[in-house]
This record gives C-alpha cells, structure tokens and sequence, in this order.
C-alpha cells in the first residue's frame, strides 16, 4: 500500500473514530439504551475486522473500508462501558464500577499490542510472509469484538433478571 497510503488509512481511522463517538453520543441523547449502542458499536468493529480478513492483508479497497468500520468504534470502546455504568449502578457504586472497569480496559489495552504482536509473528514464521499474520491478526480482533458484544448483551438479561426479582 506504502507509506502514504497508509498515513492516510491511519488518518480515516482516527476520523471515524471522531464520526462514531458523535453518532454513538446522538443517539444516547436520543434516549436509546446504552447497552443497545454499545452492542452497535462493537457490532461496526466486528464488520470491520471480518472485512480486513476478507481483504487478505492486500486488498487495498477493502483494507480501507474494514478500517473505516473498525475505527468508527475505536473511542466509543472506552467511553461506553462507564456510561453503562453510570446508568446502571447505584450512585454509591458507580464510581467504584466505572474504576474498575477503566482500570481492566487499561491493562487490557497494554497488552494487546503484544498479543496481536505475537499472533501476526506466529502466523507469519510459519509461511514466511505478513500476510498470514495479519489475517490472525483480523480474526482475533473480530472475536475479541464478538466477545464484547456477547458480554454486553449477557449483562443486559441479567440486569433484566435483577429488576424483574426487585419488582414483581
């Protein structure tokens, strides 16, 4: 693609970025649940990725739009789940959710690098080319994002669960 191309495939990520925190935010004001806009953010990163493994590391087309989807759920990634919580605990809890939630994502956040890191030299060492690796890369990605989606949408049955018990 070279590095270039690249700077500007960097750029369009942190756009969509910027794009997808104000759509995410438009629609939380619209009175949407925060767990339903969570589920479609995350929902636009798992496209994303399966259209970067469809793009086999080299489709430069497809390459841009799975990071365009990707990064249109970068900043809502860190921003939602303590506006979940903010809507779903106690006052009296919410600041200690919201800290344990931030401080998770973090030391998550520190070792993915490592991680995909890892995946890409694995998957590269046994061909003997990036592009295995990458696509390791893709779908890790794309089940981290479908985890994410599945844990948002477990706790949204046991929140449901919850209330249902505290008023029949």
């Amino acid at each position: 693609m070279g590095d270039q191309t690249a700077g500007w495939v960097m750029a369009s990520i942190t756009a969509a970025s910027i794009a997808g925190r104000f759509v995410a935010g438009r629609i939380i004001s619209s009175g949407v649940d925060r767990r339903t806009v969570a589920c479609l953010s995350y929902g636009v990163q798992l496209a994303g990725s399966l259209v970067l493994v469809a793009s086999g590391g080299v489709y430069v087309p497809l390459l841009l739009v799975g990071s365009i989807l990707f990064g249109g759920g970068v900043g809502n990634a860190t921003s939602l789940p303590p506006l979940i919580a903010q809507q779903e605990f106690t006052e009296r809890n919410t600041q200690r959710a919201v800290a344990t939630a931030i401080a998770i994502a973090q030391g998550t956040y520190a070792f993915a690098p490592v991680a995909f890191g890892v995946l890409v030299g694995a998957g590269s060492a046994k061909i003997g080319s990036s592009v295995p690796g990458a696509t390791a890369l893709f779908v890790a990605a794309a089940l981290v994002q479908a985890f994410a989606v599945g844990s948002v949408l477990i706790g949204r049955r046991r929140r449901q669960r919850f209330h249902e018990r505290q008023h029949p």
